[in-house]
């Protein structure tokens, strides 16, 4: 009976690795997954028949470069797509920091008219809300380079950039 030829350990490790990086893992297990092929193929060179496995080291090298390549390729892909979106979710938080800063200006007018019995259309200044705000008005900015303007009494404080906009309810 023949003695059967001991597969390289790294062999099969490249292979495993290799299949790791397009099941789940990626490039994080292709790389080593090409290393590990490279060792395996010298060590069972050097060996002189004394180790198998040399098709799982070229499968593990195979399956590594693929993923490699494809991840080149791919992750600028993904980063193209991903970068509007990411722009369209920043645009939307400075939206919603704005419409929190015009009710919070809202609330300081209503309390501002209340306390000096202003009715609708009165006409409020800074100066009238700045106790009603933390800072004062003069320190509530909007994310997107807008203004703020107060408006009178009864018509929501309004904000420069288009669709920046709060609206009280009524």
């Amino acid at each position: 009976m023949a003695e059967q030829v001991k597969n390289a350990g790294l062999a099969v490790a490249s292979l495993i690795l290799g299949i790791a990086s397009f099941v789940c893992v990626g490039i994080f297990a292709a790389v080593p997954a090409v290393i590990c092929g490279h060792m395996a193929k010298t060590k069972i060179r050097e060996a002189g028949g004394a180790l198998a496995g040399d098709g799982m080291a070229l499968a593990g090298l195979i399956l590594g470069y693929v993923n490699i390549g494809l991840s080149v390729i791919l992750i600028p892909v993904y980063l193209g797509l991903m970068l509007p979106a990411v722009a369209k979710a920043r645009d939307a938080a400075r939206g919603s920091v704005c419409i929190n800063n015009l009710r919070l200006i809202s609330h300081a007018k209503e309390a501002a008219a209340i306390k000096n019995n202003l009715q609708d259309g009165a006409q409020v200044t800074p100066a009238d809300v700045n106790s009603y705000i933390d800072g004062g008005f003069d320190k509530l900015k909007c994310p997107q380079g807008g203004t703020y303007t107060l408006n009178p009494v009864g018509k929501a404080p309004e904000c420069s950039v288009p669709g920046h906009k709060y609206d009280t309810g009524e």
